[in-house]
């Protein structure tokens, strides 16, 4: 069975925000594109952004993913049709939360 995480938003029909997102299968999907738009996310939201990018760059690219949804999935989705990094992506979660890794 396949696992599917969803967070649900609620909002006004009127409400004209549309989250950004980034399409990691094409040319956004590299990751100096993506610590770019981190970098410029963690400066409009107050963060420190050194340390969100320090943080990001500690592992390897299914880690930069998930550190980047964990600061900015509420203002950028992260989209592929890649259906094997989806997968791993859930199983390093799925790790990260079970042990005693910080994410």
């Amino acid at each position: 069975m396949d696992k599917v995480l969803s967070i649900m938003a609620i909002k006004l029909k009127s409400d004209r925000y549309e989250k950004h997102s980034i399409d990691i299968d094409g040319p956004g999907g590299n990751a100096f594109f993506i610590l770019g738009r981190a970098k410029g996310y963690a400066e409009q939201l107050g963060y420190d952004s050194k340390a969100v990018l320090d943080k990001m760059q500690s592992a390897d690219y299914i880690d930069l993913l998930i550190v980047f949804e964990t600061f900015f999935g509420s203002v950028c989705d992260i989209k592929t049709d890649n259906k094997d990094l989806i997968s791993s992506i859930y199983k390093r979660k799925e790790e990260l939360y079970d042990g005693d890794h910080d994410v």
